[in-house]
């Protein structure tokens, strides 16, 4: 039997079969099944999108604040964030989230970020000076607008009176008064590096799985193009995340990053991984865009940087080329032709026999 081995397992989540966390553990468990005296590290990964706040906490295992706020179409919900110490980590879609919303509630026209300024507004208010914001998962195309509101920015339209931060007033808006907070340092978490409008900017690229129309989708690139001159946004890269909420918070000074890099930084993942053996990685679909940015891409470069061999498990793999990048092997964790709904469901028992039988084959 193998002895003294490490194996760190990095693992995004399965949408809609499994968490982070829980992909982590059904390959801890598959691994020890093999040979329980294998160290095996769990570092749950996230890259920005929906689940990024849980994973971090799960590093800095900080305290859930609750608290009251609006979601993306003014309904009143209770949110929350974490906290550890003057440090807050926030995620978009708890409180602006698409999933929340019905399918025939969506009207991007009418969505609002309003309340994922109140989230920040709360943390800073209440002592924070380091905000960690993962901006994945939302259901609004509101350029920011309705956040940078809640955080106190003023908008006027041409008589110098003021606008409601709303989609409907961001043609009448002539000057902008920005909330400033120098004392308080923001990190937003991108999975996106597209721009705040354009062919390739937030609503032509992500405006119609929002819910809006094609005429709709016109008017809301119109909005943000205004916005961008107003905001001194100017297209920088990745300020197209969350409907352009990542460009407003870099108009008023936050850093844009990429997720699976603040991730990895704040989680030391590579301070963690340079003296394994072996790295498993994982997520719903492994394709190309996988490797544009995404968590698998992160992990890859850091374990081709220390010569680890990184085996990615995947409820479906469907790439040619992904060897050079640094994955020593990729697996598809199906184990028969099934309906998806079957797929998700037995998500955490195929990952774990998937796991089970590669630690087999290591061990040889």
């Amino acid at each position: 039997m193998v002895k003294n081995m490490k194996i760190v397992v990095a693992c995004d989540s399965f949408k809609e079969s499994m968490s982070a966390l829980q992909a982590c553990k059904a390959i801890q468990r598959g691994i020890h099944k093999v040979d329980t005296s294998i160290d095996v590290e769990c570092i749950p990964m996230a890259d920005g999108g929906e689940g990024t706040s849980k994973v971090l906490n799960e590093f800095y295992k900080g305290n859930k604040i609750i608290c009251n706020a609006l979601d993306a179409y003014g309904r009143e919900i209770e949110a929350y964030y974490f906290r550890k110490e003057d440090l807050a980590i926030i995620e978009m879609a708890c409180v602006c989230g698409l999933e929340s919303i019905e399918i025939s509630m969506r009207h991007p026209l009418h969505s609002s970020s309003y309340g994922l300024g109140q989230l920040i507004r709360h943390a800073i208010d209440h002592g924070c000076k380091t905000l960690l914001i993962g901006l994945g998962g939302s259901a609004t195309n509101d350029g920011g607008l309705g956040m940078l509101g809640a955080l106190g920015s003023h908008f006027y339209d041409k008589d110098h009176k003021e606008l409601e931060p709303v989609i409907k007033n961001i043609p009448l808006i002539e000057s902008v008064s920005l909330c400033s907070y120098p004392d308080v340092q923001i990190q937003v978490a991108c999975d996106v590096t597209n721009p705040y409008c354009g062919p390739q900017g937030a609503t032509y690229t992500f405006g119609k799985q929002k819910g809006a129309t094609a005429e709709e989708l016109d008017k809301l690139e119109s909005c943000l193009c205004h916005l961008n001159t107003l905001l001194n946004i100017n297209d920088h890269p990745c300020t197209g995340a969350a409907g352009g909420t990542s460009g407003a918070l870099y108009a008023i000074g936050a850093q844009l990053c990429s997720g699976i890099e603040l991730v990895m930084k704040h989680t030391q993942f590579e301070k963690r991984i340079m003296d394994c053996d072996y790295c498993f990685t994982g997520e719903g679909s492994f394709d190309h865009q996988s490797l544009n940015g995404k968590t698998i891409s992160g992990i890859a470069s850091i374990c081709k940087r220390h010569n680890v061999p990184l085996i990615v498990c995947a409820g479906k793999v469907n790439i040619d080329s992904c060897y050079e990048k640094g994955i020593t092997a990729c697996f598809s964790i199906g184990n028969e032709i099934s309906s998806l709904e079957k797929a998700l469901k037995e998500g955490e028992k195929n990952l774990e026999k998937t796991s089970e039988n590669i630690m087999r084959l290591l061990i040889l």
